[in-house]
């Protein structure tokens, strides 16, 4: 259920305020005092705050919408006074309050304005949410993630690619990373192309440049990123840095040639040592048929 505030110095007010979002299915809390409101907000989180302007003994009620704004971010503030100046009114903007209503407010206003702003903070507080998601996941893994949009300029890139290729954050975003070898370029380009006429590309391995020039082998999956009209917005980029995997099977492809050349030599040493055998057994025999003053007994 949507918690409201309402702050006002003003008995008549709050009550009526209360009783009428209470009505609406909000659940409220209702005090006097910005005092009041700061011990509340310290236990519970509210959703919308319906704060007066000015209060009694020169306290104003901007000073709370900033505590507010602070200690609840995804909390929407409605201001309301009985005397809204331009003055009044621009100084609310720099604290983005969601609506400046004037007294008297109306049932229908009021549950009106607060609704909206209750849905305005469910959206702000689920994007927020998947801000965090979105960074946690990019942010942990261990492959180098590339966020860019249509035209390849950098949007986003996560620790790993920094690590992997040796570029700071502030060094790419907004521009177009020299990181594809001109022996991969057009077969990029081709892929870029696939990708935006709907086509998926599949993943495959290649070659990629790192910002000293060194070229490292790379696993390499790229997808594209739809808004919810299905329209492309943005082009992903995952890497995998494969350098030392590529380095350990071309040494185990040479170890097991190496193992094969040996099982061949030994192979054909047992069958050259089968045939020196009956060669030297029958030279044993020719020898014991030999006299000892025969000239081939040498030989």
């Amino acid at each position: 259920m949507t918690k409201v505030l309402v702050v006002d110095d003003e008995e008549s007010i709050r009550f009526s305020f209360q009783k009428f979002l209470t009505n609406a299915g909000f659940e409220v809390a209702a005090v006097s005092h910005p005092s009041e409101a700061k011990k509340i907000l310290a236990s519970n989180e509210f959703d919308v705050a319906v704060v007066d302007r000015i209060f009694p003994e020169g306290q104003d009620g901007l000073d709370l919408v900033k505590y507010i704004k602070d200690a609840q971010p995804f909390c929407q503030i409605i201001l309301i006074s009985a005397y809204p100046t331009f003055k009044s009114a621009a100084e609310t903007l720099k604290y983005e309050a969601f609506a400046y209503l004037t007294k008297p407010v109306k049932r229908e206003e009021i549950c009106k304005v607060v609704g909206e702003a209750a849905r305005k903070s469910r959206v702000v507080r689920d994007l927020k949410y998947h801000d965090a998601l979105f960074y946690s996941l990019f942010g942990s893994s261990l492959s180098g993630i590339v966020i860019c949009d249509l035209q390849g300029r950098t949007e986003f890139v996560n620790p790993a690619f920094t690590k992997i290729f040796g570029y700071e954050k502030e060094e790419v975003l907004g521009r177009c990373i020299p990181y594809v070898p001109d022996s991969d370029l057009k077969k990029t380009e081709s892929e870029i192309k696939d990708l935006l006429d709907g086509k998926p590309v599949p993943h495959r391995e290649t070659q990629r440049l790192t910002k000293d020039g060194k070229i490292i082998e790379v696993s390499q999956n790229i997808f594209l990123c739809r808004d919810r009209e299905g329209h492309p917005i943005s082009i992903i980029v995952i890497l995998q840095d494969i350098t030392e995997q590529k380095k350990m099977e071309a040494q185990l492809q040479q170890a097991q040639k190496m193992e094969a050349i040996g099982t061949l030599a030994g192979g054909i040493a047992h069958d050259f040592n089968n045939i020196l055998l009956v060669i030297l057994g029958n030279i044993s025999l020719a020898k014991i048929r030999l006299s000892p003053e025969e000239e081939v007994l040498k030989d």
